[in-house]
């Protein structure tokens, strides 16, 4: 049962989280990011697979596994050979005994791929659609967080031990483009050991690379291309240093971007979390309008004339009367609310205002969960998960409440029964409104044509109120938003039904069987007496038949008998 603490809650709020709406497990969870859309929520377990739960009907749609064997190779090899299949299942179940917890996921930003990084220090690509294994990476290190750059050409490794942050190239061919680096190190240090298991984080648009320092710290590097075409070679530049997040702040665990990717959220051991606005993160059109603006401006050295402050406005949110550390934060789909789990055994959530930086909500969950490691704010609905210690999802949400006006917008909901007075003309037959020269008026249908339906744009159709531009653009046409249909067969019902058809064929045959004799019976009694006496010559006829058979029997019997007597007399003559 859920408890919540309601000295901070404000009824005005329509879009806060209340309790625990469910709980999802399929297997021992240990992170979770959802897709850009919010329908599929991908899980990554201590199993070594990645788990896609299918958010409509909170049920797992695919599971991918860290083998190179996917769940179409297995369907295929149990329709050619069963029993082939089988003892290749049970070598893979074998395989994953030795499998290696998954440290962390991110989805690709057209939805069609899933990186994952393991304990093992493996990094695995799978592709959605098919679900087989593409790419594995070996000797990266356990890692605390990985994501896809901007062209879906390399990743960025945020290392748990004693590494850098880095990037590195997904193929040999775009191993050019994407050199191995490390991040810049701050205040021109040449001791990588300044950023050794910090977590790095790229900007929406991908052109600003977020990361800290062990001191407590944050540094910000930008994009830079030298080069054209396939001799073009990327690189990162030192733009801003922040030199401590927050007083108490020895090292930062997390970092978290908003949907929208206008806040950053710093995670750390101090007491409170730390809040940043991010200004200048222009898209590479943007970018490429403003180049032209200010290509003839001598004094600027930048690659893009933007300007380097990238992280301004610090604001702080903490809880005056809770001891304890942040694990995890997010930020709302609406840029309202900051939530914040606590690292403790107890279960608590905690919320504010991003613009007032009050406390508004403490909302208290099961012990069971003894504290959360990870939470992850829905892009479009108020609805969060929280991954608890002991491998529960918490599917936290608004209490929402039953309203037939969902149903007809002109129903109107009464408290109270009251009586109903009927109108003298309520029930009686009108004729249809006429116009004055004494035609019929024509009603017109409340229809909307569309003249050219080619020039629309998804931000004309107005499908929501909220702004989308941060989860769709014009320019996201290869985007994979929902997964394809996909028939599982089960052989043992197979084998079920097809026993069943073998039985209702038998019937079949029983009953034509029975069909033919009734057919015959009816016959000769049609025939009458003639068929009678036919059936009895034919009997005798059989019964003589016989005799004769059984008397030639016997006499080659007896024939046989007297040769065996012949031959035994000779031989004791001759012994």
């Amino acid at each position: 049962n859920t408890k919540m603490n309601n000295l901070f809650a404000n009824p005005d709020d329509p879009n806060m989280l209340e309790h625990i709406e469910e709980r999802l497990s399929s297997g021992r969870t240990t992170c979770c990011q959802w897709n850009r859309r919010g329908n599929v929520l991908a899980a990554g377990t201590t199993k070594g697979t990645v788990v896609l739960w299918c958010f409509d009907t909170r049920a797992v749609v695919r599971e991918f596994r860290n083998n190179n064997h996917s769940e179409e190779r297995r369907r295929r090899r149990k329709e050619n050979s069963p029993q082939s299949a089988a003892v290749e299942e049970e070598e893979e179940e074998e395989e994953e005994e030795v499998s290696f917890p998954i440290r962390c996921l991110c989805w690709r930003r057209d939805n069609r791929k899933i990186a994952a990084g393991d304990a093992n220090g493996h990094v695995l690509i799978w592709d959605v659609l098919t679900g087989d294994l593409e790419t594995r990476m070996t000797d990266i290190g356990t890692l605390n967080n990985i994501e896809f750059t901007k062209d879906f050409k390399a990743l960025l490794f945020s290392p748990a031990g004693f590494k850098a942050p880095m990037f590195r190239a997904i193929s040999k061919r775009s191993g050019t483009m994407w050199p191995d680096t490390v991040v810049p190190l701050p205040g021109g240090s040449l001791d990588e050991a300044d950023v050794h298991g910090c977590p790095a984080i790229l900007t929406r648009s991908g052109n600003f690379c977020v990361y800290a320092t062990t001191g407590g710290g944050l540094c910000v590097a930008r994009l830079k291309e030298d080069g054209e075409g396939a001799q073009m070679r990327r690189g990162w530049k030192l733009v801003q240093t922040i030199e401590l997040v927050a007083k108490d702040a020895k090292m930062v665990k997390r970092l978290e971007l908003s949907r929208d990717g206008k806040t950053l959220l710093v995670v750390s051991f101090s007491k409170c979390i730390v809040a940043f606005d991010v200004v200048g993160d222009v898209e590479d059109k943007k970018r490429n309008k403003e180049k032209e603006v200010l290509k003839n401006d001598d004094n600027n050295n930048d690659d893009t004339g933007l300007e380097t402050t990238v992280l301004k406005n610090r604001r702080q949110f903490e809880n005056e009367h809770s001891q304890s550390s942040w694990e995890s934060a997010c930020v709302a789909f609406d840029n309202k609310f900051v939530y914040a789990a606590s690292s403790t055994a107890s279960h608590e959530v905690h919320c504010w205002n991003l613009k007032t930086l009050e406390l508004t909500r403490v909302l208290e969950g099961p012990n069971e969960a003894k504290g959360l490691i990870r939470s992850c704010y829905h892009p479009k609905r108020p609805l969060m998960i929280g991954v608890g210690a002991n491998g529960i999802m918490y599917v936290w949400a608004k209490v929402y409440e039953e309203s037939w006006t969902a149903f007809q917008p002109d129903f109107q909901e009464l408290k109270e029964n009251r009586e109903y007075i009927e109108r003298e003309d309520e029930f009686d037959i009108k004729d249809e409104e006429e116009n004055n020269d004494g035609t019929r008026k024509e009603k017109k249908p409340n229809v909307t044509y569309l003249d050219d339906a080619s020039s629309l744009t998804f931000a004309d159709l107005k499908l929501w109120d909220t702004d989308l531009s941060a989860y769709w653009t014009d320019a996201d046409e290869d985007v994979m938003h929902d997964l394809p249909v996909e028939v599982i067969v089960d052989y043992e019902l197979q084998a079920q039904m097809e026993e069943k058809k073998k039985k209702w064929e038998r019937r079949q045959a029983l009953k034509a069987e029975k069909k033919k004799k009734e057919a015959e019976e009816k016959e000769t009694e049609k025939n009458g007496g003639k068929g009678k006496e036919r059936e009895d010559d034919g009997d005798e006829n059989a019964k003589k038949q016989k005799m004769d058979d059984a008397k030639n029997e016997g006499r080659d019997g007896a024939a046989k008998m007297e040769e065996d007597d012949i031959i035994n007399d000779d031989d004791k003559e001759k012994d």
